[in-house]
């Protein structure tokens, strides 16, 4: 399902999308698994599904078919806020969870807390701006028990899950290596506290580690071209894409100049996070407050 530009929910679609086709070619610069490539691609070439069907995958209830994706399991009290009472949110949630969301196939809230308070809390935090609006229907773990045991997690790779926690006696001793560390966000509360975007970058070297592309070479980009990526936007089939809308109610509504400014916008984006989560790894950039937002017309080929 391509991604419609004038989408209310545009950002966290392409945030989504983005995850899909893997941190190593997010963050690499050169875009050389073929696999990416494809999906990439993809994310620009297929045409527009506004079916419910395909809306549905983003709903909580939703479990991916393939489990040989990234997945993150988030705990509330302690990490991302103080408790589900006091409900003061960790300095730098906004960001954390949104890079996360391109970092991850998919991201679940694995808590003690119960699913209605959970759900209230997370309303409450993205009413409040703390929190992006998709964290209201973030997939929701039911367990009982004393471990947070991530066979619990519907169809997922326990090898290729991260579950970020401030409780070490909530892990099970055999899944301690999916663990990542965070301290307790408690009183009396430092309005420094950057351990969100320490996990952030432990995270982002995690998945990177164990998304080695298959193949390593690729033939060299044309000349005047950043990438294979940035060849394929510019050469793209435009008319194709908008005759793929004859004969619907999109008909007549959008141009080849339209749909090759939305592919451009698309890959600027991507572009922009890709330096972005490249500074992130090597310790040099923080996350900044407005990560997921398009590309200005100056800042183009960043």
């Amino acid at each position: 399902m391509a991604i419609d530009p004038s989408d209310p929910e545009y950002e966290e679609l392409l945030a989504k999308k983005a995850a899909v086709a893997g941190l190593e070619d997010l963050v690499a610069g050169g875009f050389v698994s073929p696999e990416g490539l494809d999906r990439l691609l993809n994310l620009i070439r297929n045409a527009p599904n506004d079916e419910p069907a395909a809306r549905e995958e983003t709903n909580s209830e939703a479990v991916p078919e393939q489990v040989n994706t990234w997945v993150l399991a988030l705990d509330l009290e302690g990490t991302l806020v103080s408790n589900a009472v006091s409900l003061f949110p960790r300095p730098g949630l906004l960001q954390f969870l949104t890079v996360c969301r391109v970092l991850f196939h998919r991201i679940v809230a694995f808590t003690t807390v119960p699913e209605r308070r959970f759900r209230e809390v997370a309303q409450l935090l993205t009413e409040e701006g703390s929190a992006p609006a998709w964290f209201t229907g973030i997939e929701y773990v039911d367990w009982h028990g004393q471990f947070k045991d991530l066979t619990l997690v519907p169809g997922a790779d326990i090898s290729r899950t991260l579950i970020v926690d401030d409780m070490e006696q909530c892990i099970r001793v055999d899944q301690k290596n999916q663990w990542i560390r965070i301290e307790g966000y408690e009183p009396p509360f430092n309005p420094s506290d950057s351990e969100l975007n320490r996990v952030l970058q432990e995270l982002s070297l995690r998945a990177k580690t164990a998304s080695k592309p298959v193949d390593t070479e690729s033939p060299p980009v044309p000349p005047g071209y950043a990438s294979w990526l940035d060849y394929s936007v510019s050469s793209m089939n435009s008319r194709a894409a908008v005759m793929d809308h004859l004969f619907s109610d999109q008909e007549g509504r959008w141009s080849q100049g339209d749909v090759q400014r939305a592919a451009r916008n698309e890959l600027m984006i991507l572009q922009r996070q890709r330096r972005i989560l490249f500074g992130l790894l090597k310790g040099k950039l923080k996350v900044p407050s407005d990560f997921d937002r398009p590309l200005r017309d100056d800042e183009f080929g960043m």
